[in-house]
């Protein structure tokens, strides 16, 4: 495995100044940067693309979990997407804000993106590429939530995975080889540090190529 390459992000959003004139003398006002707008610089500073791509509600979901769930809709007859929904909601947190979920869920976020795109990362085999962010717009507030853009693996997720028949009738030197994959994954995420990581085997996706 190649040595870890420092990565450094400048996202010079933290703050938002405002100068007004009171008589002859200016006052500057500073408000913290609202997160969609921090969001756009550290899409925009690290070439992340915005795609007007979409999922479809009538299709099964892929994952569900506390922060958000997965949906899917396929491109064509080769390519999916997989959408990962950020679920602004703290009901299912006993004790937690919706302010402090919100953010907590953001500076999540962010850390994910800057991850996926550091050099480590963005083309390693053994974890999912970020594809772009696209956006969802809830119907009862009509608040913007942005939505993370992943091609859906062929297998679905590891949890599913082994739940298929076919998984009897490998081979343990298969099954040696497949964790032996996901460990290369985890190990090149941890060098990344400060890497908050779901590391449950629903998480893990598996595509055909690893199957050979």
């Amino acid at each position: 495995m190649e040595p870890f390459q420092p990565f450094f992000v400048h996202i010079p959003t933290s703050s938002i100044r405002r100068t007004r004139t009171t008589g002859d003398k200016p006052i500057t006002d500073e408000h913290p940067c609202p997160p969609l707008i921090k969001l756009l610089a550290i899409a925009t500073a690290l070439d992340v693309n915005i795609l007007p791509l979409t999922w479809r509600p009538a299709l099964e979901t892929l994952g569900e979990g506390l922060t958000g769930n997965v949906s899917q809709s396929p491109l064509d007859a080769q390519i999916a997407f997989a959408f990962k929904r950020f679920n602004p909601s703290s009901a299912n947190v006993p004790g937690c804000s919706d302010a402090a979920w919100l953010s907590s869920g953001y500076d999540a976020l962010f850390s994910e993106i800057i991850v996926l795109q550091s050099p480590n990362i963005y083309d390693h085999p053994n974890v999912a590429s970020l594809e772009g962010l696209c956006w969802e717009i809830r119907k009862n507030s009509e608040e913007v939530w942005p939505v993370m853009i992943f091609r859906k693996a062929d297998l679905g997720s590891l949890d599913k995975f082994l739940s298929l028949p076919l998984v009897d009738e490998l081979e343990v030197e298969h099954l040696m080889h497949i964790g032996g994959e996901i460990a290369k994954g985890l190990l090149a995420l941890h060098d990344c540090s400060k890497l908050s990581m779901q590391q449950e085997k629903a998480s893990w996706q598996l595509n055909g190529a690893e199957q050979t």
